[in-house]
């Protein structure tokens, strides 16, 4: 080997060694300031405060991440408003709240809220943000003096709004559906009245079933008759308005009626009348000389103003959210009930600090 290649050789492992030198010295001033950093952040009496409640939340979890895509599987890909409406609605419909042991403050990881089915504030609020973080999208824990809730961010507002519009629609018909029954169709709401009668008709006679003729006013929209009859000999069926109409009918006198629900001399028939502005009556007369038997069976079905009903249940309801950093980010609060939305906000008292979950930085909210 010449003297030229010795110096060449020698030149290279000078350059490699000063490369493996500055490595290192950049690895050790990274790891000093991720040290620093780590040190500060724990110096930090709101970090200290909420580090029990962020160390649980498990943003990377093979098997939360597969039962929160299984909850979200009816959403459109990548639609994160309806990820997040979706998750909340699991967690405040099948998870309880329970609270703390006497004397102890009681910390659940996501797994043992699984298996208990439940927990405090801040356990819901620690499987809730779990199963968001595990579907990429961005949570902040935030804490009160005695409370604690969820920051889901990059959320569609408006979409929100009508899946809350929705939830009162819902709520709507399970509160309607103790009194009475309550059916849901594609045109509609419906609050439901049957009754059923056999009778015996004289010559001539008519009688009348149904509403009692008043004008359908809120929450009802319209309303809507289903019936079916069965004669032992040709009658008629006439659908009048008012009772006063009824009165006049009999007299044989000028009455309105509903033209497109009346029958003439039938035995067995069914019909249905829609769009009736008042609670209709129902007229069946035996128009022959002879007695006869009939058998009535109906079903007035009141149609529910919608926008009436929403309107009412959210005069004092709205999608609650802050904006962090540019984005919107909506309130998550998992103990808010079984009536609960996502935007609901308990207007918790005194300070609130929202917590990025995995950064840790922290934001006073107003």
């Amino acid at each position: 080997m010449t003297a030229w290649q010795v110096l060449k050789v020698v030149g290279i492992v000078i350059v490699v060694l000063a490369s493996l030198l500055f490595l290192l010295f950049m690895g050790a001033a990274l790891i000093s300031v991720l040290h620093d950093r780590s040190v500060e952040q724990s110096q930090d009496p709101v970090i200290r405060k909420a580090l029990p409640y962020l160390a649980p939340i498990d943003v990377e979890n093979a098997t939360i991440r597969e039962l929160a895509a299984n909850i979200v599987r009816d959403c459109k890909s990548g639609d994160k408003t309806c990820e997040v409406h979706k998750i909340y609605r699991s967690v405040i419909e099948r998870f309880k709240y329970y609270s703390d042991p006497r004397y102890a403050e009681f910390i659940q990881s996501p797994a043992q809220t699984l298996r208990v089915g439940g927990g405090d504030c801040e356990d819901l609020t620690i499987l809730l943000n779990s199963y968001l973080e595990n579907l990429g999208i961005e949570t902040y824990l935030v804490m009160t003096k005695d409370h604690a809730y969820s920051l889901a961010c990059g959320v569609d507002i408006k979409e929100l709004s009508q899946f809350m519009r929705e939830e009162k629609v819902d709520e709507f018909v399970k509160e309607a559906g103790k009194d009475r029954k309550v059916v849901t169709r594609r045109d509609g709401i419906f609050v439901v009245d049957t009754f059923s009668r056999t009778m015996q008709l004289d010559p001539h006679y008519s009688v009348y079933y149904g509403g009692d003729g008043t004008v359908v006013q809120k929450p009802y929209k319209e309303v809507e008759l289903e019936y079916a009859i069965t004669a032992d000999d040709p009658i008629n069926i006439v659908v009048l308005p008012t009772r006063e109409d009824f009165d006049l009918f009999v007299n044989n006198k000028q009455f309105q009626q509903y033209p497109k629900c009346t029958q003439q001399k039938v035995l067995r028939t069914t019909g249905t009348c829609r769009g009736l502005d008042h609670r209709g009556i129902v007229v069946v007369q035996n128009p022959a000389d002879m007695p006869t038997r009939a058998e009535f069976n109906a079903t007035i079905l009141f149609k529910v103003d919608e926008s009436a009903v929403i309107d009412k249940l959210l005069a004092n309801d709205t999608v609650h959210y802050y904006l962090v950093e540019g984005k919107k980010c909506v309130v998550l609060d998992a103990t808010a009930g079984e009536f609960g939305y996502a935007g609901f906000d308990g207007n918790a008292k005194g300070e609130k600090v929202a917590i990025n979950t995995v950064s840790k930085k922290y934001y006073k909210l107003n």
